[in-house]
């Protein structure tokens, strides 16, 4: 069995036919997946999805692109929705910001007001936490590991295609995260990425496609599909011996509101 962590079955490539690509990704050993939400829209549409199958979980969340968009209210509606497991995805993304341009600091503020705002609502709520941290220097690293030791999350958090430097991955690492893998593990430049796998624990490594994005090689260029999950899994089991039966006992960790739906299957 295994659970795909992380994927987006209502974004374009996907959508059109979600049905036919979730019968080709259970045929190969797919059991759950779990519906991302990224603005107020499509964290609407997953918590509709997965009641259309048994085998789909949400997370709701404003993902920090699109933090204006955020109505904290109605996320939270949203967030106490049936099969709902976190508040996702999350956090913070300074990728490419121009430094020298003055609207980057409001940009900033508003993705961490926008962070901590969500974050409050998982402690409120009880949920786990699916963060997404991204930038080109150390700065978004930074901020998150700041806010976390003042707001520190009352249950788990995954880092979502987990990148950053090594301050940061041990910082992570102490505070008890867990960390997401995509397809990009198998890149041929991703050295960074396998040396992060290799540092972390291996009870907290679960593995995600981001489908339709980040597909595993030899399939880099083309749309990921969910089955592909099997592809980036083998990878990991045969160059990091992190068995299959291991990923999926630490998703079932990850996500406690996964159980009851799973005893129930």
């Amino acid at each position: 069995m295994l659970i795909d962590t992380h994927t987006h079955y209502n974004f374009k490539g996907l959508k059109e036919n979600w049905r036919s690509h979730w019968q080709i990704a259970q045929s190969r050993g797919v059991t759950h997946a779990i519906q991302i939400g990224t603005n107020m829209e499509s964290s609407m549409e997953v918590t509709q999805l997965v009641q259309e199958e048994k085998g789909f979980f949400a997370t709701v969340g404003v993902h920090p692109h699109d933090i204006a968009d955020l109505d904290l209210k109605r996320l939270k509606m949203l967030a106490m929705k049936p099969k709902v497991v976190a508040i996702g995805e999350i956090g913070l993304d300074y990728f490419r910001l121009d430094r020298n341009d003055p609207q980057t600091v409001i940009i900033k503020e508003q993705q961490i007001a926008g962070f901590k705002a969500q974050l409050e609502l998982a402690n409120e709520l009880n949920l786990p936490l699916s963060l997404h941290v991204r930038d080109d220097k150390d700065e978004a690293y930074q901020d998150l590991i700041n806010i976390l030791a003042s707001n520190p999350p009352k249950n788990n958090f995954v880092l979502h295609c987990v990148s950053g430097p090594d301050f940061y991955i041990d910082a992570m690492i102490k505070n008890n995260a867990w960390f997401g893998f995509d397809g990009n593990v198998t890149y041929k430049n991703a050295d960074l990425i396998r040396q992060i796998l290799k540092n972390v624990p291996a009870d907290r490594v679960v593995v995600e496609t981001d489908a339709p994005f980040l597909p595993p090689m030899p399939h880099r260029g083309k749309t990921c599909e969910p089955w592909m999950l099997t592809l980036t899994t083998d990878y990991i089991e045969e160059n990091f011996s992190i068995t299959r039966e291991q990923l999926f006992t630490n998703s079932r960790q990850l996500f406690p509101l996964f159980d009851p739906y799973l005893l129930e299957s």
